[in-house]
């Protein structure tokens, strides 16, 4: 089961998940240590310091075994900023998907600020917009 774990207020999330008709769960990590604890978030503090410790080093194992169990069919990634900059720095995206919507959800990153991997270069494979939503699909060229 997919699950979507956000920092933004829980009532936002809802209201938002409501607006767009989605039906998976989705939580709320506000006032929360989660995306600390779990190395996907860092505070300005440690960016600044420059003493940051990736999770990508145990997700390399955890999408083996996510590959080996779907079977040889795609395994799909979901995550902030932080998340897909780790993934990609460990060269681990193949395809990125960015779905933009005009809705401040509060504080976050930007998807490339800070990112301290390889030069990464995407190819644009779709562009859907939509009302209120635009869809953007790349594919990470290696």
């Amino acid at each position: 089961m997919l699950w979507a774990i956000s920092r933004a207020p829980l009532a936002t999330l809802k209201a938002y998940k409501r607006r767009m008709g989605w039906g998976f769960p989705w939580a709320s990590s506000q006032d929360t240590d989660f995306n600390f604890d779990f190395e996907v978030a860092f505070t300005q503090e440690q960016q600044r310091s420059g003493n940051i410790v990736h999770n990508y080093r145990k997700a390399v194992f955890e999408l083996a075994q996510a590959w080996k169990a779907a079977g040889g069919k795609d395994v799909a990634l979901g995550g902030g900023a932080n998340v897909a900059q780790q993934y990609l720095a460990a060269g681990l995206i193949d395809e990125l998907e960015i779905h933009i919507v005009p809705l401040f959800l509060g504080s976050g990153v930007r998807l490339f600020d800070n990112f301290d991997g390889p030069n990464v270069k995407l190819e644009s494979i779709r562009t859907i917009a939509g009302p209120g939503v635009a869809h953007l699909k790349y594919r990470v060229l290696k």
